[in-house]
């Protein structure tokens, strides 16, 4: 008898798998699945590899065999089949093209045959009448396969695992959860002209929902209520397709998925996933965390765009097994202006392929909805919008909350002073932590009050904390004298409510952002809520492209009053941000045709991570962590996890500034932590 592991026979194994892997699969493609489960481990039947599991020693291959079996089953000449690349790629993780077809790789295959005659005369059915395939037609056919293959990889990376460790799959409980949900819609404001908008935007979601599988759009300003509105529109449309077996939320930043978790939490009667790296369950929650944001295999997922879009361009195991429970979901994406530009192109390329492929439907949500129609002309004509141009109208007249006003002169900072002198609370952004320290420390000397500074220069307990101070000095029960600068942390998830905003020239969407922290609740006349827009003398930026998409706001403002054409300047800012960038920078549709697995990993990066570095910063109650850490020989996952209140990313050129430790600790001393600016390339002469 040959065996998988000890314990389980081969047989039983290679059968548990293909069983697996088919079930999540749509029907048409179910015998693929079949095939890569059943072909997976075929190596693990040759002799060589029974003595390595009893005896150890030396690795023996065991994935290229069932892979080398797959190509030499195609019709199609020089063709590398599905099935190749996602068993070739079950442990080390899917490889470009080329290598499968290398002769190190055949090599690594060698008695692939014997394997196979071994197998078809243990196994009944092994080899199919025809090698089982993904046969898409039409111009995107290669961009569906590449897709494809990454789900059927999913979903075998998942069915072994699963498999091995005796683990029965629960795939059947979704639908049947989700048909059980409900909402209570209680608006923030329980009466009112608000409260009524709210019901009323709510009300015109609902009546969408009962619509067929799709794309989707929803178009509403801050404030309107999208979040309930949208999670309503997402059950009862789950409820109306019954194919649908879950919900995906893919939030922009921590701070707004952490908000939108609780208010899921709080709405719904099952429990929701957060999957996103400050996230820290409860105790109890550990030990099944790590699996469960591994599978996503619960109904109700809150997560990050980091998380989600790197997974659909990710060739690991570890992150495409997720991809095996995306299928058949509605999937509710965030404050979509924040796609980036630069991934644009493949980005809608696969929420098509979801949408007409995976059983999925794709909701956009924004209150500044880029139009993609530069960018992809089917995606935009695909999308159907839930609440439509003249109603969108509507709901932003109705909810206009704020004067903007717009200076083209270039200022310094004396000109903010005057603007900002007379007023006891008021909340500068700016576009880079230089300028926030500098005009910081410009503006606290020159305007009584008290002043505060946030950026991502400090830790998230640091900006926590502060904060905390800064809402208490804003309640309008018992308001305080507050001034904030800050950079854009604050423009998303984060409910502060100024009389006064003013804003440094930026890209438009960050502009609207920034609008919804002056007079949020409302509790002032439109008119007497300012947002200042100014350009400051020889600014700098956090990127190119953040500084492209700045001139095309200027000018579009120049040309338009954001007091009476936003949704016009909208369209008219996102056209010309597509005119002006490709929304495929690094060519990743080119290489996704090409098959060419490793070299779009490789280039897909959300967070471009290669000037930074990561450091824990025994900040507050992080002195007694890293006392503890530092005792450990190495750190558990639950461990780092415990850190993330107390870590920032920081420019790769201080990293000589950090201590390291032998337990995989990067440590940023304290004596470079300043208690108004967090992290400093500058010896601190007050620290907390």
């Amino acid at each position: 008898m040959k065996y998988a592991r000890p314990g389980q026979l081969l047989k039983d194994h290679l059968l548990g798998v293909a069983d697996k892997t088919a079930l999540r699969l749509p029907p048409q493609w179910k015998e693929v699945g079949y095939y890569a489960g059943l072909w997976h481990d075929l190596g693990k039947i040759l002799q060589q590899w029974q003595n390595y599991l009893l005896d150890g020693g030396r690795r023996v291959p065991h994935s290229p065999h069932g892979a080398m079996l797959a190509r030499s089953l195609t019709k199609r000449p020089l063709a590398v089949p599905s099935l190749t690349f996602v068993i070739a790629g079950h442990h080390g993780g899917l490889r470009d093209k080329q290598h499968l077809e290398g002769d190190d790789f055949t090599e690594r295959a060698k008695d692939w045959e014997a394997a196979k005659d071994e197998a078809v005369a243990e196994i009944a059915g092994f080899l199919p009448v025809e090698l089982p395939e993904f046969n898409f037609q039409g111009r995107r056919r290669k961009e569906r396969q590449e897709l494809a293959i990454r789900m059927l990889f999913g979903c075998l990376v998942d069915a072994d695992r699963i498999d091995a460790a005796g683990i029965a799959p629960s795939d059947s409980n979704g639908a049947s959860l989700i048909s059980t949900l409900s909402t209570c819609f209680n608006p923030r404001h329980s009466d009112g002209t608000l409260a009524e908008l709210r019901r009323e935007f709510a009300a015109d979601c609902m009546a969408k929902a009962a619509l067929p599988r799709g794309l989707f759009r929803l178009t509403g300003p801050t404030g309107v209520g999208k979040t309930m509105a949208s999670l309503q529109f997402a059950i009862a449309h789950c409820q109306a397709n019954t194919d649908l077996e879950g919900i995906l939320y893919v939030g922009p930043l921590k701070s707004v998925i952490d908000q939108t978790w609780k208010v899921y939490c709080k709405a719904l009667n099952v429990p929701v996933l957060a999957h996103y790296s400050d996230f820290q369950p409860s105790e109890e929650e550990a030990a099944d965390y790590k699996l469960t944001t591994e599978r996503w295999d619960k109904p109700v997922i809150c997560t990050s765009g980091v998380q989600f879009y790197e997974s659909l361009f990710a060739r690991s195991p570890a992150k495409c097994r997720k991809l095996s429970h995306l299928m058949r979901r509605c999937i509710l994406i965030d404050e979509a202006q924040t796609i980036p530009l630069e991934y644009a192109r493949p980005i809608l390329d696969v929420l098509r392929s979801l949408v007409d492929d995976w059983g999925c439907s794709v909701l956009l949500m924004s209150a500044t909805q880029p139009s993609f129609r530069n960018i992809d002309k089917e995606f935009d004509r695909q999308c159907i919008d839930i609440i439509s141009d003249a109603k969108c109208e509507y709901f932003f007249e109705q909810t206009r909350r704020v004067n903007y006003k717009v200076s083209f002169d270039n200022w310094q900072w004396p000109n903010l002073i005057d603007c900002i002198a007379s007023n006891k609370q008021s909340l500068t952004i700016v576009n880079t932590t230089k300028l926030s320290k500098e005009g910081f420390l410009s503006l606290s000397d020159n305007i009584d009050g008290n002043w505060f500074h946030l950026s991502a220069r400090m830790v998230p307990a640091h900006r926590q904390q502060v904060l905390e101070e800064i809402l208490r000095r804003l309640d309008p029960s018992n308001p305080q004298s507050c001034h904030v600068i800050s950079t854009q942390v604050v423009e998303a998830g984060i409910d502060l409510d100024f009389p006064l905003v003013l804003r440094q020239m930026a890209p438009l969407d960050s502009i609207i952002q920034a609008s919804g922290r002056c007079n949020r609740e409302n509790k002032l006349p439109w008119q007497n809520a300012v947002v200042q827009i100014f350009n400051l003398d020889g600014a700098n930026y956090p990127s190119s492209d953040y500084r492209a998409r700045s001139n095309i706001t200027q000018e579009v403002l120049k040309t338009h009053d954001l007091n009476s054409d936003l949704l016009d300047m909208i369209a008219l800012y996102y056209s010309k941000c597509y005119d002006a960038l490709s929304g495929d920078k690094y060519e990743i549709q080119s290489l996704r045709r090409n098959l060419k697995f490793e070299q779009v990993e490789e280039k897909f990066k959300i967070i471009e991570d290669t000037h930074q570095f990561s450091a824990f910063v025994p900040w507050g109650k992080g002195m007694e962590l890293m006392d503890q850490l530092l005792l450990s020989e190495s750190l558990s996952e639950s461990q780092w996890r415990s850190l993330q209140p107390y870590t920032i990313n920081l420019p790769i050129k201080w990293e000589p500034l950090a201590e390291k430790h032998a337990c995989g600790l990067t440590i940023w001393p304290l004596s470079f932590y300043s208690k108004d600016f967090g992290a400093s390339e500058m010896l601190q002469a007050s620290v907390i």
